[in-house]
């Protein structure tokens, strides 16, 4: 699980920390003016839960916390599935 900030002009934080982050999420960018510099795979998330309600919860994308605030969520089967391919 990733926890993004977003404000109002754009500007993202990624919290990148954490026992619930996969290996593969470590190590990108921590701040970005603007989301298209995340990976495609986080952009993503982010882009639908910027639709969703406050306190709406996607399965398999994430929840948004808040109008600033979102949880992405990241299977780890899915690194296991890239893997078999």
């Amino acid at each position: 699980m990733l926890r993004v900030y977003r404000s109002p002009d754009g500007h993202c934080w990624v919290n990148r920390s954490g026992g619930g982050v996969l290996p593969r999420h470590r190590h990108g960018p921590t701040s970005v003016e603007d989301m298209k510099e995340l990976e495609e795979e986080v952009q993503k998330r982010l882009s639908i839960l910027l639709f969703a309600k406050e306190g709406a919860r996607i399965d398999n994308v994430g929840k948004r916390l808040s109008d600033e605030t979102f949880w992405l969520f990241f299977e780890e089967e899915d690194e296991d599935d890239e893997d078999d391919q």
